[in-house]
């Protein structure tokens, strides 16, 4: 942190007011890794570490919960027990986390929670017992004698695993059940305080145990719990019911000589100038009326009571600037200017916790940043007026909360929230929030063509295509799918589909297929869509993220999603099927269960059966023996989306045989006939629009190689001339698709995506009746072979939409690439002409050799002078080619040594980039020397602030 950045924290928090002692400065900027939920992996946190560093951060808030590696008697709740659903971490790679976070310069404060939000642990039959209400597993019964074991037990472990921290945070946030078992509420009613002392007693306990074990170690609480708590109740009587025995009179010490009262394991203590004058001992058996006696006279004129000496309150308060009002202090929703007075009587540190994720909804996909920008403007605000109250303000922590609870669903990924966090940051430094700020922070993110949005909704909004920090493929990916839910609900939720394709009617088979028809594509594009997207997210997850988060994060968003579409697809195709009929022609119309059989004329129409649950069954077309048995790879299921109708109006079982016999044949051609088959391929797909079956598609395959197909240029003219026919292969080849795991995502959805590839949508959107064209994802058009890409496997027809959006480059930038491929092409011309040369002399020198034998006498002198002649022509060409050929090797020489030109120049852009991160790690070392320099002059100045107060009132008293 550099001397302005210091000066500009004192301003804002008034840390230097004359009235209050900075006994030490150590503000701490705490970013919260929520690990319960989407635990990142190892590999992503060694990029992570070094940015969070960077950006301004200078340690973590990490909440383990079942993703730590407990052990012994509790090693069923965390990563090893054998129901762990996180897929993380083990003991190694958790060493592997605390060693990347001390190398990144990076304190770690763990979060161990203590009382509520424990589900992580009462969901299990053997801590089940510990339960608060039998049913909710997230509050623990605090006066059960196994509770305070328990958390004993977890912090040790913790602490134990953590060897060099100095501040632990115990959680205690939103007991949301509390003195409702039995014995807890004969505890209340026997207690003064009720359901107030059972919460402080059993944190207290905590705080002194972590103090008794750990003397060196700070511990940390959240305050929601302590907001409705009067004042009086935490500086007054926090005595036990334990040792409730009367003592005489005499044995008290003088009021004078006692300087603090506290409990100490289940009593209270009073602290005395003379400590042989009474052990601890011989005050636990002190009456705890008598106590409270003391207890109060001694706080009359002590107004700090010695709860603020076990525990660090860390304030926590996510809203805006508009929900950050003041509120009255019995309200716990709001910090009120009361709060602040009651908790700095009891409480001499505090921290502030702000949000930069996980605040805005349970299930919120993208962080609103000009929320959390807001969050923290306000709380600069706040702690300026505020924070002068305490001794020391410890620092702030950015919360980002991965879920609302263990078995809520997972809110906003991590990188997908690093903007807002890298915004938050910049704003808690530089004190406030501008334009040039977000201008600045959004170039170091590497958003140039496409904006930094502050408010991501609504959606759809333009993708950012090429970004810098880690993490931020995933990051648009889900930008792209939450315009993708947009479009869905859209299609699901348009007027067309309620009008003519609701529940009802699908139910009694009371449908129009001229307004199905038209819904059926745009279901297909959303398929296709949704594929494209799953693929392009899953690998990129899987470079960040364990395989558990992977399943659950489909499961939740995307699956929901996949399986409606699904059905309503299945029902639009098979009610188009029945082709209008009579209300109540059959009562259910779906493809859920396989099992149902039926019967198929030979004329398509679907007739169906009663069975014995009075229900009609059915069997479509698609579902025949001849075409439901094929195993056809990716290219023939696109191809069959063309090819259905055709297949639906098969009006015999030998058309169903010839078209299937032919599609297995196509399938099973090998490589080399890859053109001829895709010329098949194409035919057969201009022969389904035309809903009728010709040549060759009238007869059965051949047996051997496909031989080329002939199809006109043109149409033919009466007189049947053939010679206008030609090779299909010269004129039309499949378009393939890239796999598109490793590209990026279009850099256009929604209102700004390709107007094409929504013609379906957008029909549907516009309730048009008319049938719609075929997706433009799956075309048949000529195609030069470099732009040729690999295609991609799917599930099932139907389900998949490759993107051909996206353009992987073929050389890296300042490579000749061009030169290059036109030296190889140059080189591979000369090589064939230089065969073919070495052919008419082999062919010369043979016939010269039958001449010399007596073969062909009577010619064999103007023979040998032809062969002669044709001889040095071929030695002039063979010249010819190798001049080529040297010509071709010295372009591929020099092409060689423009590569190995630029190789040299990122080598020295790497040494550059290593000189200066060394030059950065310089200067962060002299600024950590600066920094440790001021802190002791600041601390020698308080020391003597200090003395001359004392020295003061010694004088005054005087």
């Amino acid at each position: 942190m550099s001397e302005d950045q210091l000066i500009d924290l004192y301003e804002i928090f008034d840390l230097s007011s004359a009235h209050h002692y900075i006994k030490e400065i150590e503000i701490f900027g705490l970013v919260h890794l929520d690990l319960k939920g989407a635990p990142p992996k190892i590999a992503y946190l060694e990029q992570l570490f070094p940015a969070l560093r960077e950006w301004g951060a200078t340690g973590l808030l990490l909440e383990w919960e079942d993703t730590f590696p407990y052990t012994r008697e509790l090693l069923s709740v965390g990563s090893n027990g054998p129901s762990s659903s996180s897929g993380a971490y083990s003991g190694e790679e958790a060493r592997q986390l605390l060693q990347l976070a001390g190398d990144s310069g990076l304190a770690v404060v763990p979060l161990v929670q203590t009382f509520g939000h424990l589900e992580f642990v009462l969901k299990h039959d053997e801590w089940r017992m510990l339960r608060e209400v039998e049913a909710y597993p997230s509050s623990m019964c605090p006066s059960h004698p196994r509770a305070l074991p328990l958390v004993m037990s977890l912090i040790k472990q913790i602490v134990e695993f953590h060897p060099d921290i100095q501040y632990l945070h115990i959680g205690a946030d939103e007991v949301w059940h509390m003195g409702l078992c039995p014995t807890c509420v004969r505890r209340t009613q026997s207690n003064k305080h009720g359901r107030c002392q059972l919460f402080l007693e059993h944190v207290l306990a905590v705080a002194q145990f972590v103090q008794d074990t750990y003397p060196t170690l700070r511990v940390i609480m959240w305050d929601d719990m302590l907001r409705g708590i009067d004042t009086s109740i935490l500086l007054g009587e926090l005595a036990t019911t334990a040792h409730n025995r009367a003592i005489p009179t005499e044995r008290l010490p003088p009021l004078a000589m006692i300087v603090s009262t506290f409990a100490d394991r289940g009593c209270h203590v009073v602290s005395t100038t003379n400590p042989s004058t009474l052990s601890k001992e011989e005050l636990s058996f002190w009456c705890r009326d008598t106590l409270g006696t003391i207890s109060s006279n001694f706080l009359s004129c002590h107004p700090k009571y010695n709860f603020g000496r076990y525990i660090e309150l860390m304030v926590w308060h996510y809203q805006p600037a508009e929900a950050f009002q003041l509120l009255p202090a019995c309200d716990v929703r709001g910090l009120s200017a009361e709060l602040w007075d009651k908790y700095s009587n009891v409480f001499t540190s505090m921290w502030a916790a702000t949000a930069f994720k996980g605040s805005t909804g349970s299930c919120q996909l993208l962080p609103i940043i000009q929320h959390h920008v807001s969050n923290h403007e306000q709380w600069l605000l706040v702690l300026g007026q505020e924070a002068g109250k305490f001794q020391h303000f410890r620092g702030v922590a950015l919360t980002g909360w991965s879920r609302y609870d263990h078995y809520a669903i997972m809110c906003e990924l991590l990188p997908v929230s690093i903007p807002s966090l890298v915004m938050c940051l910049k704003v808690w430094l530089n004190g406030s929030f501008n334009y040039n700020l977000h201008l600045n922070t959004a170039k170091s993110l590497g958003y140039s063509d496409t904006p930094l949005l502050l408010n991501p909704y609504p959606r759809p909004q333009p993708v950012a295509q090429l970004l810098s920090f880690p993490g931020w493929k995933v990051m648009i990916g889900v930008e792209w799918f939450a315009n993708y839910k947009v479009k869905y609900h859209s299609i699901i939720g348009s007027d067309q589909v309620k009008t003519w394709l609701n529940p009802w009617q699908i139910q009694n088979s009371f449908t129009n297929p001229m307004q199905i028809e038209s819904i059926v594509p745009a279901f297909t594009d959303l398929l296709f869509e949704m594929s494209s997207l799953e693929n392009y997210l899953r690998v990129h997850m899987e470079e960040l993220f364990y395989s558990a988060t992977i399943d659950e994060w489909f499961g939740t968003q995307l699956e929901p999603l996949k399986i409606r579409l699904r059905q309503l697809k299945k029902d639009a195709e098979s009610q188009a099927l029945l082709g209008a009929r009579a209300r109540g022609y059959r009562q259910e119309a779906t493809w859920r269960t396989k099992e149902q059989k039926g019967v198929c004329h030979e004329g398509g129409e679907v007739v169906g059966r009663k069975d014995m649950s009075e229900r009609f069954t059915f069997q479509t077309p698609m579902e025949r023996d001849e075409i439901s048995g094929l195993k056809l790879d990716e290219e023939f299921r696109k191809s069959l989306l063309h090819i259905k109708p055709f297949v639906y109006a098969l009006s015999t079982s030998q058309s169903a045989k010839l078209c299937a016999s032919w599609l297995q044949k196509l399938n099973n051609a090998p490589s080399r006939e890859r053109v001829i088959r895709n010329a098949y391929l194409v035919e057969m797909c201009k022969q389904a629009e035309k809903q009728r079956l010709s040549a060759p598609f009238n007869n059965p395959p051949p047996a051997g190689p496909l031989r080329p197909l002939l199809t006109p240029r043109y149409a033919p003219q009466e007189t049947g001339d053939s010679s206008e026919w030609s090779d299909a292969t010269e004129i039309s080849e499949i378009t393939t698709r890239e796999q598109h795991s490793s590209a990026s995502p279009p850099s256009y959805f929604g209102d700004a995506g390709n107007a094409k590839a929504n013609k379906a949508s957008r029909n549907v959107l516009n309730n048009k009746s008319k049938p719609l064209d075929q997706p433009e994802d799956v075309t048949f058009k000529s195609k030069p072979i470099e732009s040729q890409t690999q295609s991609n496997h799917y599930d099932e027809p139907g389900d998949t939409m490759p993107c051909d959006h996206w353009r992987v480059p073929q050389h890296p930038p300042g490579f000749p690439g061009d030169c290059h491929s036109d030296c190889m092409r140059l080189f591979k011309q000369y090589e064939e002409q230089m065969a073919s040369d070495k052919a008419i002399i082999a062919r010369y020198q043979q016939f010269l050799n039958a001449v010399l034998s007596g073969q062909g006498q009577s010619n064999a002198q103007e023979t040998r002078e032809s062969s002669q002649k044709g001889l040095k022509t071929s030695e002039k060409a063979l010249k010819t080619s190798e001049k080529a050929l040297q010509t071709s090797d010295k372009a591929l020489q020099a092409s060689q040594k423009a590569l190995q030109a630029s190789e040299k120049k990122i080598s020295s852009m790497k040494a550059t980039i290593k000189n200066l991160q060394a030059q950065n790690s310089a200067l962060s070392a002299d600024r950590d020397r600066y920094q440790k320099s001021f802190f002791a002059e600041e601390t020698k100045k308080a020391a003597a602030n200090v003395n001359l107060s004392q020295e003061i009132a010694t004088l005054q008293e005087k």
